[in-house]
């Protein structure tokens, strides 16, 4: 999950580059379309990599 498309499909492409035992499932800019799929037995994932900063907002800096 991540708010930035390009950002997004990258981090989808090098997960699945990694192994081929890893498999991305589906990928969303959205924290409400992410919660659905998490709560959707047929969507949920083993692990949910996110944004850290899904707001836009830099902290620190």
């Amino acid at each position: 999950m991540d708010n930035d498309p390009f950002a997004l499909d990258a981090m989808c492409a090098m997960i699945s580059a990694v192994s081929k035992d890893f498999h991305v499932m589906w990928g969303t800019g959205s924290p409400a379309v992410a919660i659905e799929h998490c709560h959707n037995p047929h969507t949920r994932p083993d692990a949910l990599v996110l944004d850290m900063a899904l707001g836009g907002k830099k902290h620190g800096r």
